[in-house]
């Protein structure tokens, strides 16, 4: 996946987007 702005996407996509981009920022 994709890093997105996280003050754009909702809560649950920003769970996905950590377990598949391990990243501190997410």
């Amino acid at each position: 996946n994709t890093i997105v702005d996280p003050r754009a996407v909702s809560n649950d996509t920003m769970r996905v987007n950590a377990a598949d981009n391990i990243d501190p920022t997410v």
